[in-house]
C-alpha cells in the first residue's frame, strides 16, 4: 500500500458580506491598529474585499479610513489602558520626539492623560532635561527618577486606575492656580469641531489646562481624525500646534488652516 496522503485542512466556511463586515468591525474596536493585510489574512479573503468592507463601513459612517487600515469610529468608550499603550507604540514614540524639540531648559510643561502623554513622559525622562512638569498623569509622573532634574508637581484630585490620572474638582481647582508655558494633550477625538474626550471627568480637567495655558499643543496620531467623543475639550482656535504622523486631509486640515494650527508630521 501506498502512503497515505494528509488530509487537506476544511476550508473556512464562506461569509455573507454582512456578516464579514460585522467581524471586520469588531476586530477594528479590539486591535485599532489592525492592518488590511491582516484583517484579510484573518476572514481568509482577498485584500480588495477588505478594502470595499471598509469603504462601506466608511459610508456607513461607522469607521474613519486611513491609509493601510480603518479605525472604528467611537463616541463614549475608549480600549483599555493596556491596550491603548500598545497600539501605534512606535507612532507614540515619534510624535513624543517631535514635542520634546519644542521646549526650552526652564520651560513649565502641564502633561494632561493618555497613553501618548505618557510616552512623552518616557522619552522626556531620559533626557533629564531641566524643566518643570505639571500633570495629572500619575502614570506619566511615575517615569522620573528620584535624582531627575526635571521637577514634578503632581495634580491632586480622585485617583481613575482606569485612566492613570486624576480628575475631580481638587484637580481643576489646583490647575487653575497655575499659568503653563505650553499644555500637552491627547485627547481621544479630533475634529472639524475640535478636540473631544470620552471621559467626562479627564475633559473638565484638559479645558482647565487649556484655559491656563500660553500654547496648547494636542499629540494625536491618525487614529484620532475624525473622531467625535463625548465632551469637547477645546476648538481649535484654542489650539497652537497639532503634533501627528500623518497629515490630516478634507474637511479637518481645512478647519486647521483656517484656526491657524501649525502642523507638525513627526518622522518615525
Amino acid at each position: 500500500m501506498g502512503e497515505q496522503q494528509p488530509k487537506s485542512s476544511k476550508p473556512m466556511t464562506k461569509l455573507r458580506p454582512d456578516d464579514r463586515r460585522d467581524r471586520v468591525l469588531k476586530a477594528l474596536n479590539t486591535n485599532a491598529s489592525l492592518r488590511i493585510t491582516e484583517l484579510a489574512r484573518t476572514l481568509n479573503v482577498s485584500t480588495e474585499t477588505i478594502r470595499r468592507d471598509l469603504d462601506f463601513l466608511h459610508e456607513k459612517d461607522l469607521v474613519q479610513r486611513h491609509y493601510g487600515g480603518a479605525v472604528a469610529k467611537s463616541v463614549g468608550s475608549e480600549p483599555p489602558w493596556a491596550e491603548r499603550l500598545i497600539a501605534f507604540a512606535d507612532v507614540k514614540s515619534a510624535i513624543a520626539r517631535s514635542a520634546i524639540k519644542l521646549f526650552s531648559d526652564k520651560d513649565v510643561l502641564m502633561l494632561g492623560p493618555g497613553a501618548t502623554a505618557y510616552t512623552f513622559a518616557k522619552h522626556l525622562a531620559a533626557e533629564n532635561r531641566r524643566l518643570t512638569v505639571f500633570t495629572n498623569n500619575l502614570a506619566a509622573s511615575s517615569c522620573f527618577a528620584p535624582d531627575s532634574r526635571t521637577r514634578v508637581v503632581i495634580a491632586p484630585g480622585e485617583y481613575d486606575p482606569a485612566e492613570g490620572c486624576t480628575w475631580g474638582p481638587e484637580t481643576t481647582e489646583f490647575i487653575g492656580k497655575f499659568r503653563f508655558d505650553t499644555s500637552l494633550l491627547s485627547v481621544s477625538g479630533l475634529s472639524a469641531l475640535g478636540g473631544t474626550e470620552v471621559v467626562s471627568g479627564i475633559a473638565w480637567a484638559e479645558r482647565a489646562i487649556v484655559a491656563q495655558s500660553a500654547r496648547t499643543v494636542l499629540m494625536v496620531d491618525h487614529s484620532k481624525f475624525g473622531n467625535t467623543c463625548l465632551e469637547l475639550v477645546c476648538k481649535l482656535d484654542d489650539v497652537d500646534i497639532l503634533i501627528t504622523d500623518i497629515a490630516p486631509e478634507g474637511e479637518l486640515l481645512e478647519a486647521l488652516e483656517e484656526a491657524d494650527v501649525e502642523i507638525i508630521v513627526a518622522e518615525e
